[in-house]
């Protein structure tokens, strides 16, 4: 199964698909960038994120 993301290209705003060969990656049909993407292990390999909040002057 194909999954589309219409207008996603970042290079010509063109309809990119998402599929596998030896990684997942996603392609645009009008002009064939590609971009690899990260998988599942990538992310979690990363340290945590703390989350930081603005103060507002008053």
């Amino acid at each position: 199964m194909v999954m589309w993301r219409l207008k996603s290209c970042p290079r010509c705003r063109g309809d990119m698909f998402i599929g596998k060969d030896d990684r997942w990656f996603q392609q645009c049909i009008q002009c064939s960038y590609r971009v690899e993407l990260k998988l599942l292990e990538d992310f979690e390999k990363q340290p945590k994120r703390t989350a930081v909040h603005a103060t507002t002057k008053g």
